[in-house]
């Protein structure tokens, strides 16, 4: 019902490449998060929708979810949808709690903004279709100043609630799926709350910028993703200055 075509874009961001992920039907596939544009990359999709392809759906809007939709929208002649009107084609934007249904299945929308404004998700019958939301291996980036950290804390609750509704699996755009979604979302919410504690403390020492906050609290962040980091410690700092201002 639900597999995975892998993009040829693999890199520090990325992982092993962005996970385009296809819900299979009769009357056409909703492909999800089509990636880069990549010759190959859209034949391998175009194969494994043999049925055709209804829609093209995106979880958000950074270039390695989006570059080749239009392409591949014009290829089959299938609308585009998205938060963001100025992504869609020959569509409405879609809309938080939304169901529609593909081949008997129904996919229900769920925002999860955090990582960006736009942020989705997608459930599948057991499956969460995460986007950007949730990673593989490792923690998302808080996409300052698109991204909010109190908005990613309120989605990680809304994935809690999703897993009491069922939802078992977290097919992430990056990197491999994921059982055990309490887990993870305990991960998660745990990793935040020490790396604010973290960045709260260097603050405390005298750290006054975002640059400041990563010299000393992402030591060991590798260069090419250092940049990552501080969009991360500045959506950390608009935290805490939200706190105060509370």
């Amino acid at each position: 019902m639900i597999r995975s075509v892998l993009a040829p874009n693999p890199g520090p961001m990325t992982l092993e490449g962005t996970n385009t992920w296809i819900v299979d039907a009769p009357g056409g596939a909703l492909v999800i998060d089509p990636g880069p544009d990549a010759d190959s990359h859209v034949d391998a999709i175009l194969d494994a929708c043999p049925r055709g392809i209804a829609e093209v759906w995106l979880t958000h809007h950074h270039l390695d979810h989006v570059e080749v939709a239009p392409r591949l929208a014009d290829l089959v002649e299938a609308p585009i949808r998205a938060a963001d009107p100025d992504l869609c084609r020959d569509a409405a934007p879609l809309t938080p709690d939304e169901d529609a249904t593909f081949g008997g299945h129904e996919v229900q929308v769920v925002a999860l903004p955090g990582h960006t404004r736009d942020s989705l998700g997608f459930v599948v019958d057991d499956a969460l279709i995460a986007g950007d939301m949730i990673l593989g291996r490792g923690t998302t980036v808080i996409m300052h100043p698109d991204g909010d950290l109190a908005a990613y804390l309120g989605s990680l609750d809304r994935i809690d609630a999703l897993a009491a509704e069922g939802v078992s699996r977290i097919l992430p755009a990056h990197g491999p799926d994921l059982d055990d979604v309490p887990g993870v979302v305990g991960h998660y919410r745990k990793h935040r709350h020490e790396r604010l504690a973290q960045v709260r403390a260097a603050v405390d020492a005298g750290a006054r910028t975002a640059e400041d906050v990563v010299a000393t609290v992402y030591r060991d962040v590798p260069a090419e993703v250092r940049f990552a980091a501080q969009m991360s410690v500045q959506s950390q700092l608009d935290y805490l200055n939200g706190e105060e201002a509370r």
